[in-house]
């Protein structure tokens, strides 16, 4: 099974650096997609240093959809089989990698999203299957998004992961989550 990723990044700060570490390890490829006006030349030469990162900037903030549109088109590209989306300064769970891995593996075609649990609150530990989720800490299933229109660009930040899930629940995907991995999501 090949992993990729998409990290949107707009305006990062050098600590932010650290998070890619934290799902790093899981990736195949790392696609950062910068929609920052003016890009920070620290954090994007650092990125430039890590095996496996192709670097993209789209010259100005084009909004999240657009950004993450062009990141899935490279995961396609690079014949991945699912991709992670994921925001700078969302944490990832560390060490997790091998569990998760066995998680998407009992992903038989049924399912456009796998996500994690941005929930901490939550007791479940079971897979769930759920109705919308946000975007980040996403596992995309990227033969099914192929069957679909994709991330819309005209959204450009409000309700693009919704419009997402809308559209594969139109094809008869589903959404599944596992809370027992917790991604902290930014601001919060």
């Amino acid at each position: 099974m090949k992993i990729d990723g998409v990290l949107v990044i707009h305006n990062p700060q050098k600590e932010m650096l650290d998070n890619i570490q934290r799902y790093y390890p899981l990736l195949s490829s790392l696609f950062v997609i910068d929609n920052s006006i003016t890009p920070n030349h620290y954090f994007v030469e650092e990125v430039k240093k890590l095996d496996k990162v192709t670097y993209l900037s789209l010259e100005g903030n084009k909004g999240i959809a657009k950004a993450l549109k062009e990141g899935l088109l490279l995961a396609i590209e690079d014949q991945a089989d699912y991709c992670l989306t994921i925001d700078q300064d969302s944490l990832f769970p560390l060490g997790k990698e091998k569990e998760i891995k066995e998680y998407l593996s009992k992903d038989n075609g049924d399912y456009g999203i796998i996500s994690l649990n941005f929930n901490s609150d939550t007791s479940e530990k079971e897979i769930k299957e759920v109705d919308t989720w946000i975007a980040s800490g996403n596992f995309i299933n990227i033969k099914n998004y192929q069957l679909i229109s994709g991330f819309k660009e005209e959204l450009f930040i409000d309700w693009v992961d919704f419009d997402l899930d809308e559209q594969f629940h139109s094809i008869g995907k589903k959404n599944w989550c596992y809370p027992r991995y917790i991604i902290i999501p930014p601001n919060r």
